[in-house]
């Protein structure tokens, strides 16, 4: 069974969690494989909605990035 280079997961992981979105949200890509993401996100008050509640926003990035 083929597996994905490392090195080029790696390269992959550093570009993702250093780009200017990323930052900005707090998330952060933790993990990476065929099939398998782990996205993490420190929340805090800049992720709220006028409500309290974590802003759907947050959710879809957090979505998005992990598919």
């Amino acid at each position: 069974m083929k597996q994905i280079n490392p090195e080029h997961i790696s390269a992959l992981l550093s570009l993702i969690n250093n780009s200017p979105y990323f930052s900005l949200l707090g998330i952060q890509v933790c993990e990476l494989r065929e099939g398998y993401a782990k996205v993490v996100v420190q929340l805090d008050q800049k992720h709220l909605n006028p409500f309290g509640g974590i802003h759907g926003g947050v959710y879809a990035s957090i979505l998005d990035t992990a598919a």
